[in-house]
């Protein structure tokens, strides 16, 4: 017979219980956006934190396991935990509203221990602290060395091809083979397993092992073994496409699967290491095994739970209902035709291709001065992540585009306008480009800069989102073509600013 709910065990409980389940059916609801976030990163089956999804399941046995280990705890909330929930959330929404996307996951664990910390108290964050830190093993903020490990990867196994003889060409990140390239990409860095690693072993060494020696140790060996499996991966498959011309499945079709087989080979004699730590420790103790405490999974001492859970649930909810209180569209209108009395239209450039997603996109070449001027805007009635006007996806010049490093300006005309200043090639044609964000008002030539162009517009009201940029070819030169843009840029500011809305959603 089901136990019931009557039962003084289970009606004991049941106020957590209810407050933990309003608790998750809220973060799932307020928090949607980055959650959906993190939802495609772990279900990238090629990307970097494919991983994720187990990672949260350890998390959730980790939390389980050590929860019942140290033995039962009175569970009753604690309203100063409101306070980091509260800033926590506001840092979230303003990184929703302005589009700072892999930052906004890394702070979902803090404001999981902060709604805790509310609901059932300070003790029951500080046992659930290293479960909710676990989940960081799959959280992006390990894209930040993710260069640094592809640097290393295409020395180390520079020196293993240069040894083995193999006839290889090395340019940068390609082995240039007799049959073939073979790219070090920057999927092909090792974060992935390097992640993993750490992972395991953080597991292995929270869950069996009682000191942080022991700890350091396991984890130092997940990371030499994470590293050294990657090399021997990736040096392998260079031998592999080598000795079949490029022609065997691994290399022609996916070598997903062989990476982790690798991996998983290389870390079990570590797993094991981790398993002999544990008997040193036990052996050193005395102990036969590892003892618990009286399991229980804590004490609820009233409703006042539900009351906790209640509030910090109606915080949840704040950064969808904000999100969704700006998230408008308004329409855009196109550039003036003419941009300036007496230009002539001529036929846009082939050879520009601007990929700007979720813009609606306007060109318009002129003749000026004898020369052809081009002016391309790419304006936003609503930014999503899928699109936004800062986001590093967006190609301002297309395929054909060769050109040099930029360089970062400013111009006067009346107020200082930040321009960005290209030179390159768009086909045969050397060109000059100036290109700008155009924010609530704000020319800003960085990213940096057009998100706090942002916070501005937002806190006056204003949410129109643009990029600019008007390009001259090089005739005579570059200085004079510069000086050309810099011209018509003073006349056709007012016009090109004015051809935006006053407002637009997100």
């Amino acid at each position: 017979m089901s136990e019931s709910i009557f039962n003084p065990q289970v009606a004991r409980n049941l106020p957590a219980v209810l407050a933990a389940v309003l608790l998750a059916f809220a973060a799932v609801w307020g928090l949607q956006s980055v959650l959906s976030g993190v939802h495609g990163s772990w279900t990238a089956i090629y990307g970097p934190f494919a991983h994720g999804y187990l990672i949260l399941a350890l998390a959730l046995w980790l939390a389980w396991r050590l929860w019942q280990r140290d033995g039962a705890v009175s569970l009753v909330p604690d309203w100063r935990g409101a306070v980091p929930l509260v800033g926590l959330l506001l840092v979230l929404t303003l990184m929703e509203l302005l589009f700072i996307n892999s930052a906004r996951q890394t702070i979902l664990p803090l404001i999981l221990l902060s709604a805790i910390w509310l609901v059932f108290g300070r003790v029951a964050a500080q046992r659930l602290f290293w479960p909710a830190a676990f989940l960081y093993f799959a959280l992006p903020q390990w894209w930040a060395i993710n260069g640094l490990m592809q640097a290393v990867t295409t020395r180390v196994v520079n020196v293993m091809v240069s040894l083995s003889g193999v006839p290889a060409h090395i340019d940068g990140n390609f082995f240039l083979l007799p049959a073939g390239v073979v790219e070090i990409a920057s999927g092909c860095s090792g974060l992935n397993y390097l992640m993993v690693g750490l992972a395991l072993a953080a597991f292995q060494g929270l869950m069996y092992l009682q000191t942080w020696r022991s700890r350091l140790l396991l984890a130092a060996a997940a990371v030499f073994v994470s590293l050294v499996s990657n090399w021997l991966r990736v040096f392998a498959l260079i031998l592999i496409a080598y000795a079949t011309d490029m022609q065997h499945y691994l290399i022609r079709v996916d070598h997903l699967y062989f990476g982790w087989v690798v991996f998983m080979v290389m870390m079990w004699p570590v797993l094991r290491y981790g398993s002999r730590l544990e008997m040193r420790e036990l052996a050193r103790s005395g102990s036969t095994a590892n003892e618990s405490r009286a399991p229980s999974p804590g004490t609820a001492t009233n409703w006042g739970l539900l009351r906790a859970a209640t509030c910090a649930a109606l915080l949840l909810l704040l950064p969808r209902i904000v999100i969704a209180e700006t998230d408008e569209v308004s329409s855009v209108s196109p550039l003036p035709e003419p941009l300036l009395p007496g230009l002539v239209t001529m036929v846009p450039l082939a050879a520009w291709s601007p990929v700007l997603a979720n813009a609606t996109q306007d060109r318009v070449a002129y003749q000026w001065r004898g020369f052809a001027i081009e002016v391309f805007r790419a304006a936003y009635s609503r930014q999503s992540f899928v699109g936004f006007a800062t986001s590093k996806e967006n190609d301002l010049f297309g395929r054909q585009w060769r050109g040099g490093p930029e360089r970062l300006s400013s111009l006067r005309l009346g107020d200082t306008v930040k321009v960005r200043d290209f030179e390159g090639t768009f086909g045969a044609q050397r060109y000059v480009v100036l290109s700008w964000y155009q924010i609530a008002g704000r020319a800003e030539n960085t990213r940096i800069g057009a998100k706090f162009a942002g916070v501005r517009g937002l806190l006056s009201g204003r949410r129109d989102v643009a990029v600019v940029a008007v390009a001259r070819v090089c005739e005579p030169d570059c200085s004079a073509a510069r000086r050309d843009l810099e011209s018509l840029m003073l006349e056709a500011m007012p016009s090109l600013s004015a051809a935006l809305p006053a407002r637009s959603g997100r």
